[in-house]
């Protein structure tokens, strides 16, 4: 067994955009590296065939699968997996470069102290565990579009030198933003700036934390939904250029009901 049945969305790839349907490979990117980079294990579920990757956590009919179920060892060797593939720089992997979009993480997602120079992908990945990026370095933009987040999201002294996108994401539990300081970066002040970051139509359950981040280029929460995210955490955000902050719906029940139209 070595096929899966995800099919892999359209994503951007540095400036180019890249539609797998129509131009090929719109299959699962983890096909290739099977017994390459590392060994992939399938699982059946609802009558189709995943790679551990995408295999989900229940059925359709919310019934739990066996990736649900995994061990203590099996989720470390998964885990292990992971590090692997983050660790090839993109010589092996869909269309060269690190391509996680589309992975269901049943275990935390920790690349901590890693550089990336490519253009990671964890678009329409779903996370059901913490997400730790903490002291990583990204050279190149880098895409979530679409992610679920279950746990607490953490970007401390993390280092963006390109633009970060978190468009149509749910975050359920806490988002940080501590990107990286220049008192750990001395070489560039721009590297405490954050180029452009994009989180239209996403949505915020917990608490949303921008204090003091210098967003450089373009920033935009358009239509954005607050559950518990006050106003004032947009106050401490330091505006290069400029910030959309139109349509935002906030749901916080201490606070007044309010709709800001405000950019």
């Amino acid at each position: 067994m070595g096929k899966c049945a995800y099919i892999h969305k359209e994503i951007l790839v540095g400036e180019e955009s890249y539609d797998p349907e129509h131009d090929g490979s719109n299959t699962c990117q983890f096909e290739d590296l099977n017994g390459e980079v590392v060994e992939i294990d399938f699982y059946e579920v609802d009558g189709l065939h995943f790679c551990e990757f995408h295999c989900p956590l229940t059925d359709d009919k919310n019934n739990f699968t066996e990736k649900a179920s995994w061990s203590k060892e099996r989720k470390e060797e998964f885990s292990n997996k992971i590090k692997v593939i983050a660790q090839d720089d993109g010589k092996r992997v869909f269309h060269g470069h690190v391509d996680f979009s589309g992975t269901v993480f049943n275990v935390p997602l920790e690349l901590d102290e890693r550089e990336h120079s490519g253009y990671p992908n964890f678009s329409y990945c779903t996370f059901h565990e913490k997400v730790d990026l903490s002291y990583c370095h990204f050279k190149n933009d880098v895409d979530f579009r679409g992610a679920v987040f279950n746990e607490e999201v953490t970007f401390y002294q993390t280092r963006f030198d390109h633009g970060i996108d978190f468009m149509f994401c749910t975050f359920k539990e806490n988002l940080i933003l501590q990107f990286s300081l220049k008192s750990n970066f001395k070489d560039i002040e721009d590297r405490e700036l954050i180029k452009s970051i994009d989180f239209r139509e996403s949505k915020f359950f917990k608490q949303a934390k921008f204090d003091n981040r210098k967003f450089k280029g373009h920033s935009d929460f358009t239509e954005c939904i607050f559950h518990k995210t006050p106003l004032s955490a947009f106050f401490k955000v330091v505006v290069i250029i400029r910030l959309l902050i139109k349509r935002l719906l906030y749901l916080d029940l201490s606070e007044p009901l309010q709709l800001a139209h405000s950019s």
